[in-house]
């Protein structure tokens, strides 16, 4: 899977220069959550997160990034940091755009929690579907829509479906919707799951800021 995506990145970065290839803008981003969910599970046994990144977009529609976050997996009593370090190609044409990409996820306390996935997206103004593929987890699927509310500029709600095809372990979907302000966003979620920590539904208080 790994090889696919470099020599389908390697084809691309050999019909652009490198003024074009390297040329971009550096951004920052940090958040604060009361949980961190993914996917529709819980990945800090409903306790607080804090999260940070990096990404470096170029003139070229290129991307690559860095972003960690605080996790503690239900099977163990101590937590670890994830990071997640991707890299892709996004572009926009009059009313549709996409995304596709490649992205490695990294726990360093837990050991053979690692894995990696490449994805690819479509989307309109208001709507966004997803495909996510790790050969060693399975695929994920989710579709994304949002609506501006004219309370506030800045405001939205989105609501998420996705379902999780999973190849060791029982399949399942996830459901939420979501209310952002500006910096500050309310999430609801639940997802098709019976174990302790995720069979509620989850509320989540949420903020972020790109810089």
């Amino acid at each position: 899977m790994r090889s696919k995506l470099l020599i389908f990145i390697g084809g691309i970065t050999c019909v652009l220069s490198a003024e074009t290839v390297f040329a971009g803008d550096l951004h920052f981003d940090a958040g604060v959550s009361s949980d961190y969910v993914w996917r529709g599970l819980t990945q800090t046994k409903g306790k607080a997160a804090v999260s940070g990144g990096v990404e470096y977009v170029t003139d070229g529609a290129w991307y690559f990034g860095a972003w960690a976050s605080n996790t503690q997996h239900a099977a163990y009593d101590y937590g670890s940091a994830e990071v997640d370090t991707y890299a892709g190609l996004s572009g926009k044409g009059e009313s549709l755009g996409y995304d596709v990409g490649y992205i490695n996820y990294m726990y360093p306390a837990y050991t053979g929690a690692d894995f990696s996935e490449m994805y690819f997206s479509l989307m309109t103004d208001r709507v966004m579907f997803k495909y996510s593929d790790s050969s060693s987890i399975g695929t994920y699927l989710e579709l994304n829509m949002t609506h501006k509310l004219a309370i506030k500029q800045g405001a939205s709600v989105t609501i998420h479906y996705g379902n999780y095809s999973l190849k060791n372990s029982a399949s399942y979907y996830d459901l939420s919707v979501s209310l952002k302000l500006k910096e500050f966003s309310l999430s609801f979620s639940k997802a098709s799951v019976n174990t302790e920590q995720d069979k509620d539904l989850k509320a989540i208080v949420a903020w972020g800021r790109s810089f």
